[in-house]
């Protein structure tokens, strides 16, 4: 039986392609995915004509969590899992999170500043140890990658719940940067609320 998934982010640009092939190969055999549809946030007119639902896709990857939050997708996105692996430092997203209790991009990919976790897609964000914080197009690794997948697949096994969104806390190990004041800050957040993963469980 094919295993087909929808993956919405960026593979790498042409001068990126070696990463790009890399980040295929990872979605391939971690996820078990053989069939990848690529659409990029760009071209989610895209993603709603193919239709997740109607192809029968097992997963939906997001690549970057802007692409997640450049539109409002919920409609597509209620499947096994949802990857993100941006990293976000700025400090009126630290700040919107307070307010929200939803750890998501930039405040300028948000459609609308009063989503909820109860009712919206929010969330998705990993920092493999070797990503380039200062937004270099340097991506993770292979071998993050695998780190990373597993670490989310793991935890939507335990769930075993069609409707998850899975949180990541960002790596203590990312730390060390010129920016890492505002990493301290949303790390400290995340560990000072807690956070559950069951908290961020869709409906189906």
């Amino acid at each position: 039986m094919t295993t087909v998934g929808i993956v919405i982010g960026t593979f790498g640009s042409d001068e990126w392609n070696d990463r790009g092939d890399q980040k295929k190969e990872a979605c391939r055999t971690l996820l078990g995915v053989d069939n990848i549809i690529h659409v990029h946030g760009d071209n989610l007119a895209r993603a709603r004509n193919i239709g997740a639902r109607n192809i029968g896709t097992d997963y939906i990857v997001f690549l970057d969590a802007d692409d997640m939050l450049c539109y409002n997708y919920c409609d597509i996105l209620k499947k096994n899992i949802l990857l993100g692996q941006n990293i976000l430092y700025q400090p009126q997203t630290i700040g919107w999170f307070e307010k929200t209790g939803a750890f998501v991009g930039a405040p300028e990919f948000i459609p609308d500043r009063n989503m909820s976790v109860s009712n919206n897609l929010v969330i998705g964000t990993a920092v493999p140890t070797s990503f380039c914080i200062e937004f270099d197009p340097v991506l993770p690794a292979l071998e993050d990658w695998d780190f990373f997948l597993r670490m989310i697949l793991n935890g939507a096994k335990v769930k075993q719940c069609p409707g998850m969104v899975y949180f990541v806390g960002l790596n203590e190990n990312s730390r060390n940067s010129p920016t890492s004041g505002n990493h301290d800050t949303a790390y400290q957040i995340i560990r000072r609320k807690n956070l559950n993963v069951s908290n961020y469980i869709l409906e189906p």
